[in-house]
């Protein structure tokens, strides 16, 4: 961990407090980090050359004094320039050191010979860090300043001593130095103007792109709350059209009410208990229509109903009265098979709900009269509660839609496509599928529930029946 630390310290130390241009931001840490090597190299010169004068292996010459103040002068601009560049000014930081390392140029070779500028490499350093942190024109500048050091440098070589050839040579090293300078300063001119409208023109870019993508933000919050607005609007409309066609589940469940009241002149004289067998009945059927109510006040809330573990056999054992009397004495039911218990979990009042859908369209169908059967079993972990009719069964080009909501194929007043698509909402719900399809003798719909594991004690009859 300290070693980490130790590792993230010098990132920390070369980022600058103060932030300038987002380009010269980039360069913050490289000019430190030459600065203080140009600054050691520099003493190192420094240091060296002591040393050996130490041993007295060096005499006293204008031209090494010449040097010595040089490197000196070069070393302390370069120091001078790093907390400069700490505080956030860069280019200050770079024209001092420039400075410093164009007049401990002149100083140097006022007296050392000129041909040895061609192996120094401040002068160079000086034209890149000019381009690199000042830009073009200050690069040209820094370059006539170079071209005056070194003329300044060469006429004071051929006034105060003499020098080791002749006058002309002297000015052609001199100009063929400038040159060279003058070559540099070109190419780095070209290539820092190109890298520079690169950076440019990707800043421009990147700043492009956020007020782009800060758009699309806004729009994508703006469609979502458009899309909100919608869904509202249209489950409102949903809701208009469920509350106009649940008078189709109504209509079964008051048909089964009117039909166990009028048996009361039927039962009379027969004693209490076949009256409080149909009481018991009628208040089954309104408990149904209380369903019916729940579900369209629930619409649009996403509450389940509350399951609960029975056995499908048996409920539809107890719905068979209710079945009876909606399909009148015409229509003959065969219930399920007595055998093993069905489990399943789910809401006993929308299974319920499901199966009178079911049977009230097998009834519209079959016009009044035929066979309503019911089977269940158990088939690969599921339970399969099968209702079939005698009717002409549902044309093979509406199988694909005939559980799709509002689809019906009755006459205006006579349905509301309603039914089996609330049937296939509650199935799906309880985790199971309906399929639909046909026998040979009418329609089949098929109920396939995910078949629960069986209770720890069996629950009883009237324990099912209380809800």
């Amino acid at each position: 961990m300290l070693s980490a630390a130790k590792s993230r310290l010098l990132p920390r130390w070369l980022a600058t407090r103060w932030r300038e241009d987002p380009i010269d931001r980039r360069q913050v840490a490289f000019l430190q980090l030459l600065l203080v090597a140009i600054a050691l190299y520099n003493l190192g010169d420094v240091g060296f050359f002591l040393y050996v004068a130490g041993l007295g292996r060096l005499q006293a010459r204008p031209d090494l004094a010449c040097a010595l103040a040089g490197t000196v002068l070069t070393a302390f601009g370069a120091l001078a320039g790093v907390p400069m560049i700490r505080r956030g000014r860069s280019a200050a930081g770079v024209k001092v050191f420039i400075a410093a390392a164009l007049l401990g140029t002149f100083v140097t070779y006022v007296r050392v010979d000129i041909f040895d500028l061609m192996t120094n490499p401040m002068p160079v350093i000086a034209l890149v860090l000019a381009g690199m942190a000042l830009g073009r024109r200050n690069l040209w500048r820094v370059f006539a300043l170079l071209a005056a050091v070194c003329a300044m440098a060469l006429i004071a070589q051929l006034l105060w001593f003499a020098p080791s050839r002749s006058t002309w040579g002297n000015v052609g090293l001199g100009l063929m130095t400038v040159g060279v300078y003058l070559l540099i300063t070109l190419m780095l001119d070209r290539t820092i103007a190109a890298l520079r409208d690169s950076l440019v023109e990707s800043e421009r870019r990147r700043r492009e792109l956020e007020a782009v993508n800060r758009k699309l933000v806004r729009e994508m919050a703006e469609r979502e709350r458009v899309q909100e607005q919608l869904l509202h609007t249209q489950k409102m409309e949903a809701l208009g059209r469920l509350a106009s066609g649940v008078a189709h589940d109504f209509d079964n469940l008051i048909n089964v009410i009117i039909g166990f009241a009028q048996r009361r002149d039927a039962l009379e004289g027969r004693g209490e208990a076949p009256l409080l067998k149909t009481l018991e009945n009628i208040e089954a059927a309104s408990r149904r229509a209380l369903t019916v109510s729940r579900r369209i006040l629930n619409f649009g809330r996403a509450e389940p109903g509350i399951a609960r573990l029975f056995d499908a056999r048996h409920a539809l054992l107890e719905i068979e009265p209710t079945l009876r009397q909606l399909f009148g004495h015409e229509i003959r039911l065969q219930g399920i098979a007595p055998g093993p218990p069905l489990w399943i979990a789910m809401d006993l009042d929308e299974l319920e709900l499901a199966l009178l859908n079911i049977a009230a369209n097998a009834r519209d169908a079959m016009d009044g009269q035929g066979l309503f059967r019911i089977d269940g079993e158990q088939q690969a972990g599921m339970v399969v509660l099968q209702f079939a009719d005698t009717g002409p069964g549902i044309p093979e080009q509406l199988l694909a839609r005939i559980l799709e909501p509002f689809y019906t194929t009755k006459p205006a007043g006579k349905g509301t496509g309603l039914g089996l698509s609330v049937v296939n909402e509650i199935v799906i719900a309880a985790g199971g599928r309906v399929e639909v399809g046909n026998t040979g003798d009418g329609a089949c719909i098929r109920l396939l529930l995910p078949l629960a594991a069986p209770p720890a004690r069996s629950i009883r009859a009237d324990q099912l029946a209380s809800r």
